[in-house]
């Protein structure tokens, strides 16, 4: 059973009970991510992403660390272009609790100034080893400012960040496994005293075709192709998440078949989508021995292009769609997944979707031809 309850505030709290397990999956999502740093407060968000657990106004970082250790189950945090997200999977009983908890990380952080110095050196030496492989890929390509925007950041101007940002018709809290609805909105109460505020405006962004190539000593050689995709609203989406499967979401895929099976060039290649409020990206990634380099891009070309061409067989979109029902009802029974999904949907669709029609939206894809070749006109390349 789903539960839907939004707040005075704006907040929205969704729930969704799962039979036969004891645990909850709880996760606070506000919409403010990267994209929405101005230059000057470039790299902010995932710099405060480390800061938020560095204690609140009521408990200090190893009171709020043996808290969470005390429950016994999974706490983290993520934040992305678009959302930064706190969230957990606990026992059901203790759920209340971890909703509190992760409430006053939010509303209350108490970071000083000798934890931002030293989780900015943190921060920053991800950023140089290029621990987000997709960010660093970009950052290569696009490079941003965050280095030095961060060397200039104080404890005083992150809180000032975090304070205009946090407004609550921007939070969505979503649960689910042995989760009770109304626990869920007792535990809300200290949301009032936050200003509504609005969702943050933002300008389109414009995909600009690239190839980005760079000396690589060693042995193996990273091949991505990026190419424009929908966002999560559109009706052209499932078109995506069908061609994308067809290509490389299986070790039938095409891609697979061509690189891994025919002849083993590499060891594997993966393909994914991500779509947000206006705009989104294609990837299709793999690593390569050197000496197969040229032949592996040619390969990936000539798939492309024949797949663009001719379109999937019958029997290889019946099993695409046989593969993708699997998964929804796979992650029906997973609270981690289901709570993410209800969070993305209520963030970007505006309401929460039943597996149903969205079965029926990928099951009504007939060609994907056009946007195969559409992608292929704009996409960006990047070697190295």
């Amino acid at each position: 059973m789903q539960n839907t309850t939004t707040l005075p505030n704006g907040t929205q709290v969704i729930s969704q009970h799962i039979p036969g397990i004891q645990s909850v999956a709880l996760g606070i999502w506000l919409q403010h991510g990267s994209r929405h740093e101005a230059p000057h407060q470039a790299g902010y968000t995932h710099l405060l992403e480390h800061l938020l657990f560095k204690g609140t106004k009521q408990h200090s970082a190893t009171e709020l660390a043996t808290h969470f250790a005390a429950m016994g189950g999974q706490i983290n945090a993520q934040t992305g272009r678009e959302l930064t997200a706190l969230y957990g999977l606990v026992t059901a009983d203790k759920a209340g609790e971890l909703l509190s908890l992760l409430l006053e990380v939010y509303l209350a952080p108490a970071f000083s100034e000798a934890d931002v110095v030293h989780e900015r050196q943190i921060v920053l030496q991800e950023m140089a080893l290029g621990s987000d492989q997709e960010d660093a890929i970009l950052a290569q390509i696009w490079p941003s400012n965050a280095q030095p925007t961060l060397q200039n950041a104080t404890a005083a101007m992150l809180h000032d960040y975090w304070r205009e940002n946090v407004q609550t018709c921007r939070l969505w809290i979503t649960a689910a496994g042995a989760v009770r609805h109304d626990d869920l909105l007792e535990r809300c109460t200290e949301l009032s005293n936050f200003p509504k505020g609005q969702v943050p405006e933002q300008q389109s962004p414009q995909f600009v075709p690239v190839c980005h190539q760079i000396d690589n000593l060693s042995s193996q050689v990273q091949l991505t192709w990026v190419f424009p995709a929908p966002p999560f609203a559109s009706p052209l989406l499932p078109v995506y998440i069908i061609a994308n499967h067809l290509l490389a979401g299986s070790t039938v895929s095409r891609l697979y078949q061509a690189l891994r099976l025919d002849r083993p060039l590499v060891y594997g290649v993966q393909g994914r989508l991500e779509c947000y409020t206006d705009a989104g990206l294609w990837w299709i990634q793999t690593v390569v021995p050197v000496q197969h380099l040229t032949i592996c891009r040619q390969r990936v070309e000539t798939v492309w292009q024949t797949l663009a061409a001719t379109g999937p067989t019958s029997a290889e979109l019946a099993c695409t769609l046989a593969h993708l029902q699997a998964r929804v009802q796979l992650e029906a029974d997973d609270s981690q997944a289901t709570m993410e999904r209800l969070a993305r949907e209520a963030i970007y669709l505006g309401e929460i979707r039943t597996p149903a029609s969205y079965l029926a939206q990928l099951e009504s894809v007939g060609d994907i031809r056009e946007i195969m070749q559409v992608a292929w006109k704009n996409r960006a390349y990047f070697e190295g």
